[in-house]
């Protein structure tokens, strides 16, 4: 670094700085300066008023590397670095000493504050001058809409989609390379973009005679303690964890034992789900001019668009094809009988013409049957199938049962995990209203909205005397289905709902101390540190009251 370009820092120091740390992860993984990658800074040249990037890493090898962003399709130049890590965090502490410079820093607070001192600790940087632009973001309007493609409408990526940049998404940063380093850079000038979307909208406010000034600073500090209180954390009793998890357990299979075979059945159906084209293919339809309905899902974390399918696929092929020999007889006084397989069937119905019926006398049941010239022929016919007969548990021959294509089902027993069928019991049972339902969210997460006034029932196939009924006003959230809780369980009077409703409620207790299915990663014993701690975290200002 020149001694110019060190004079120019000086500059730089005592202006809006939209900066950036990234590390090999969250805070606890950050043990010394090894874990910080890179230290970047944007600055509006004051002579020139020109963007000046300011970039600080140990790695001169990406240093003018050139990168692809299939986001948008261009290519990016990774400008060289103006120092090492150590020198960017002497630059942040130059900006602590100025006169008017500040750090503005998405969730400064929660992150690139604590581990700056943590990993230098002489680099003491003065509190006025961070600015969080996430604590600003919630304090000005928690409720903004969250833009299409974002996962929260606080973050940088929904800045970005505001902004007209897409984020790159990046996920793993144990190590460094010349891509994430662009993807820094992005933050950044996303950085610079937020702050100044976020000052006009306070000005606005200002205007109106809404000063947020002390709110800001005394947001800053709360989430400062709660910082401090999530990196000291809880001690856990992991003993008394497993004990309660061991007496869970039994208390949860005891109570499935009693309540399952009470459960209404489970109707399956056999095959997949086809579309609507498909289904007319089946049938022979010409599907040369018909389109189906697509829609988009997320496949292995992608989002591909599919046909709508809501036809379950029908069996179309339920008969087999054979030789078989036919037997058929003439009467001049009768005309043709019909045609059987067995010669014995075609007698039977012979005797059955007798105007004495069967129980005429043999002799003349012999003489009667005499009377018709049977003929026997071999011809290929359609008999029903093997699986076929099987499941309807009828004979081949029995064509005139089965006629039609149709769509195997069966009827099994319901678990306790199967949460519609166990819903649509607990309503039968005695809920009739829940406090809070489940938002229906598009493909991109975002909350659905209703188009005009209308109604959800659930469950939508029950009857509609042993449905739930919520009404929802245009404009309003669109939900799926009712969340019930203990609250909602009171509302239950007998016996087997009640036990139920205990059943869900062990299972949800047992679920926050180990789920079973991901113990790994889910409840309180994967969160235990090291050190024997959980995390004791709290989101500020969270709700549209600013409630944590």
């Amino acid at each position: 670094m020149t001694e110019w370009f060190k004079e120019k820092m000086k500059v730089y120091a005592n202006l809006d700085n939209y900066s950036d740390i990234e590390g090999k992860g969250l805070y606890p993984r950050i043990k010394d300066i090894s874990g910080i990658h890179c230290i970047a800074s944007l600055v509006e040249d004051p002579d020139t008023g020109e963007d000046i990037m300011l970039l600080f890493h140990d790695n001169p090898e990406y240093d003018n590397v050139k990168v692809w962003d299939e986001h948008d399709s261009k290519e990016y130049t990774i400008p060289a670095r103006v120092g090492t890590l150590l020198e960017g965090f002497r630059y942040w502490y130059m900006i602590g000493q100025s006169e008017k410079g500040i750090l503005h820093i998405q969730n400064c607070h929660g992150y690139d504050k604590p581990v700056t001192e943590k990993v230098v600790a002489k680099c003491k940087i003065p509190f006025y001058k961070w600015r969080d632009s996430f604590i600003d973001s919630k304090l000005q309007w928690q409720d903004r809409p969250t833009p299409k493609g974002a996962k929260g409408q606080h973050g940088l990526a929904a800045y970005g989609i505001r902004a007209g940049v897409k984020k790159p998404d990046i996920t793993e940063w144990e190590t460094m390379d010349a891509y994430k380093l662009h993807r820094v850079l992005e933050d950044v000038k996303i950085q610079k973009y937020t702050t100044k979307y976020l000052k006009k909208e306070s000005d606005l406010l200002e205007g109106l005679g809404i000063d947020l000034t002390a709110a800001r600073k005394m947001d800053a500090e709360y989430q400062e303690t709660c910082f401090e209180q999530e990196v000291y954390g809880a001690k856990v009793d992991v003993d008394h964890i497993k004990k309660c998890i061991v007496d869970l357990d039994s208390k949860t299979d005891a109570l499935a034992k009693e309540i399952e075979p009470k459960l209404p059945m489970t109707c399956k159906v056999s095959g997949g789900k086809v579309s609507r084209v498909e289904m007319a293919s089946l049938f022979g339809y010409d599907t040369s001019k018909m389109k189906d309905q697509m829609e988009q899902v997320k496949r292995d974390g992608e989002l591909i668009t599919v046909p709508v399918k809501p036809y379950y696929k029908p069996t179309i092929n339920f008969h087999t094809v054979k030789k078989v020999n036919q037997y058929s007889a003439f009467s001049i006084s009768y005309g043709f009988s019909p045609k059987f397989v067995k010669k014995n069937d075609l007698t039977k119905w012979i005797k059955r013409q007798h105007p004495d019926g069967e129980n005429a006398k043999v002799k003349e049941l012999s003489a009667f049957i005499k009377e018709w010239e049977i003929t026997k022929d071999v011809e290929e016919t359609k008999l029903l199938n093997k699986n076929t007969c099987e499941y309807f548990d009828v004979e081949p021959e029995d064509t005139d049962i089965i006629i039609g294509a149709h769509t195997k089902i069966k009827w099994v027993a319901s678990k306790l995990t199967q949460h519609e069928v166990v819903k649509g019991f607990l309503i039968k049972e005695g809920i009739t209203w829940a406090e809070e339902w489940n938002l229906k969210k598009d493909e991109n997460n975002q909350v659905m909205k209703a188009e005009f006034d209308t109604e959800i029932r659930y469950p939508a196939k029950a009857r509609p005397d042993l449905q739930m009924v919520l009404k929802i006003k245009k404009g309003e959230a669109l939900v799926t289905s009712p969340k019930f809780g203990e609250k909602e369980y009171e509302q239950l009077e007998s016996e087997d709902g009640k036990k139920v409703g205990l059943y869900n409620t062990l299972v949800h207790r047992r679920r926050f101390l180990s789920n079973p299915k991901d113990p790994e990663n889910k409840g309180l014993l994967s969160a235990i540190r090291e050190d024997g701690r959980i995390p004791c975290g709290v989101n500020v200002s969270s709700t549209g009251t600013l409630r944590s």
